[in-house]
């Protein structure tokens, strides 16, 4: 596909340089959303999410984290509650290919897709985009971005945008939830844990934490013991990895 600067006029150009640069220092939700919104400018869509995923080597959906922009939260719950993502052919075809698509034109490749087309169309969303990206770099997972609204004709010119914006939205939408992670994770711990899950990483050994911390050896085992529940790990190394990811305890 030919690159939208190429085709795009010059006031759109410039709002397009303007979205990446915003995509691309993007850690925050709002300002995510925002940017988000800001399409509009260029692909007149009706409703979009977002997610980052972790699938099977099946390529089926296990999880995702899920950053809506405005799909309504009856299509976002019932759609979680029914597994959709199970039967959904375009999250299959995502999945797949990682390429932009048509939804239908992903309906027509393959043999049976009623049961989303009929949950879609309990919605009026009977068409529209999907778009996404490997995991790649620091960028851990990949994603399914979705924008929604009723189009008859595939239009090349809005393909070549969407493809084109798709790495730049991936970035910005792993930094936001990456940043929401480390929020959360800094919530996890007490402030004792992080003091010896610290002093854990600098290679101390629970007798000479206590010593330290001027504590009993079995309290601090107990705290450890929490850490890993806590940063879902199953030895100490792993808890110290899991902290430094998060942010939780510094490097230094």
């Amino acid at each position: 596909m030919p690159s939208p600067f190429e085709f795009l006029p010059k006031h759109e150009s410039l709002l397009l340089a303007e979205i990446i640069t915003k995509f691309s220092s993007s850690d925050r939700l709002e300002t995510y959303t925002n940017t988000f919104n800001s399409l509009k400018n260029l692909i007149p869509f009706d409703y979009a999410t977002s997610a980052l995923v972790t699938v099977n080597e099946r390529g089926t959906v296990e999880s995702y984290d899920l950053v809506n922009i405005n799909y309504t939260e009856d299509w976002i719950r019932t759609y979680g509650e029914q597994k959709m993502h199970l039967v959904d052919v375009t999250v299959e075809e995502n999945f797949k290919h990682y390429k932009t698509q048509c939804w239908s034109e992903t309906y027509k490749k393959y043999e049976n897709p009623k049961q989303i087309l009929s949950f879609a169309n309990d919605y009026n969303l009977t068409n529209g985009y999907t778009c996404g990206a490997k995991s790649f770099g620091l960028y851990n997972n990949p994603s399914y971005i979705s924008f929604a609204w009723n189009f008859k004709n595939r239009c090349e010119r809005i393909s070549s945008i969407i493809d084109f914006l798709t790495p730049y939205i991936h970035i910005a939408l792993s930094n936001v939830i990456y940043a929401e992670k480390i929020m959360t994770s800094r919530q996890i711990l007490t402030n004792r844990e992080r003091e010896i899950i610290s002093w854990t990483k600098d290679g101390k050994s629970s007798w000479e934490i206590s010593t330290i911390l001027k504590i009993s050896e079995s309290t601090v085992n107990y705290h450890i013991t929490n850490i890993m529940k806590k940063l879902d790990s199953v030895i100490r190394t792993q808890a110290v990895a899991v902290a430094l990811q998060y942010g939780i305890i510094a490097f230094d």
